[in-house]
């Protein structure tokens, strides 16, 4: 479960610390329901996967939703690490919490999420931006992969057994569509759930400043 910053003497007003802690309150929530989607998008895929191969039409609908399951799983990596950049950015920004974090954690959660999804940023954007990679012959160069006995390669929505497939600036980049993936992330957002722990519960609640009289 997501960790939550509860805060102590909160009153009815709001200050830049209250507004703070519900946006990583937020944003911690977030990242569950990251992992929840891309879990959900690997059943849908598994579920199309064995109805697709139990129908003789290679084009029926199933097929086409393992391409929507794998697109949505794509795009769900990816706001993944936003929410986790934004929770981790806003925490040690705060002097009230970045001594009780476990920046270690942290840096370990974002380390690991990197060499598990390398292509995650370069893949959100082929998918978002599909029907512009091949807009003209110039992207199409870029974009397409050559190397040896190939030429000028272009593969978008591609699935190869279960690696979800685009050429992107001249190279392959995939995510594998599958539980080891499901392990993977929630893994890693246990991992930066732990930098949390030691957070004093619930946490007082900063003083502001006083203000200068009005002339």
């Amino acid at each position: 479960m997501a960790p939550r910053i509860m805060l102590r003497g909160l009153t009815g007003k709001t200050t830049p610390f209250t507004k703070a802690i519900f946006l990583i309150n937020g944003k911690l929530s977030g990242l569950e329901n990251r992992v929840k989607e891309i879990k959900s998008a690997v059943q849908l895929f598994d579920y199309c996967t064995a109805q697709s191969s139990a129908i003789s039409n290679p084009f029926n609908q199933f097929e086409s939703w393992t391409f929507i399951a794998a697109r949505d799983m794509v795009m769900s990596i990816n706001h993944f690490m936003k929410e986790l950049i934004a929770a981790n950015d806003m925490a040690i920004q705060l002097p009230e919490l970045r001594e009780h974090l476990d920046r270690a954690a942290m840096g370990k959660a974002r380390k690991e999420f990197d060499e598990a999804f390398p292509s995650y940023a370069k893949l959100r954007h082929a998918v978002a931006h599909a029907g512009e990679l091949a807009k003209n012959l110039d992207a199409f160069e870029e974009n397409a992969y050559s190397g040896p006995n190939i030429s000028n390669l272009m593969l978008q929505n591609g699935l190869i057994n279960r690696q979800y497939t685009y050429t992107f600036e001249g190279k392959f980049i995939s995510c594998e569509i599958s539980e080891a993936s499901v392990e993977k992330i929630t893994a890693i957002m246990n991992q930066f759930f732990s930098a949390f722990q030691s957070i004093p519960s619930p946490i007082e609640i900063p003083k502001e400043p006083d203000q200068p009289p009005h002339q």
